[in-house]
């Protein structure tokens, strides 16, 4: 890592910019699906998904922290007895906060469609398509303990239908917006 310091500190100010877009689009959204929500357990959904996308932005921000402080450990090894043991026990964390991080999200995908879908905001199917991917995505971060590889075949193929989704999700809301309070489909459950 010491040796490419530069693009340890590139990837670093990205994922931190990711984890406080993560957060923002909650903190955006929450009013949405909060105004939406008829019922205690709906509230109780929506305020569910901010805190689970406040986890997982928190989490991300967690191993961006073991990130510089592998580096900075990797800058003073050869100077730093045992630094190989805290170096393999550092890496463990940043892989564990990106696994809860993505658990944090698969659950708060798994909240905010059922809300969208009840709520009528988006079209069934594209809420429908997030409540079928997102356990798709729980499945994968699951096996990441095991792999050790995110990019894994497995992953990808798991990850896959949500990532479009998402990107699907985001065009609809650019060009469509959320559908109005007069417009919104009555709820479809409860």
């Amino acid at each position: 890592m010491a040796a490419d310091r530069g693009s340890v500190l590139a990837s670093a100010l990205a994922v931190t910019v990711m984890a406080l877009a993560v957060i923002g689009v909650a903190v955006m959204l929450y009013p949405v699906v909060l105004r939406d929500a008829s019922t205690t357990l709906r509230r109780g959904m929506a305020t569910g998904y901010l805190a689970s996308r406040v986890a997982e932005g928190t989490l991300f921000l967690v191993g961006v922290v073991v990130v510089l402080a592998m580096l900075a450990l990797g800058e003073d090894a050869a100077s730093a007895p045992g630094s190989g043991a805290v170096g393999t026990a550092l890496q463990a964390v940043d892989e564990y906060s990106v696994i809860l991080g993505q658990t944090a999200f698969g659950v708060g995908a798994l909240l905010v469609y059922w809300l969208l879908y009840v709520s009528g905001r988006i079209p069934a199917w594209l809420a429908l398509w997030g409540l079928i991917a997102a356990p798709l995505f729980l499945v994968s971060g699951a096996t990441l303990p095991f792999t050790h590889d995110s990019s894994s075949t497995v992953s990808s193929v798991l990850y896959a239908p949500l990532a479009v989704q998402e990107m699907v999700m985001a065009v609809w809301l650019i060009v469509r917006g959320f559908r109005p309070d007069a417009e919104a489909v009555s709820p479809r459950a409860t």
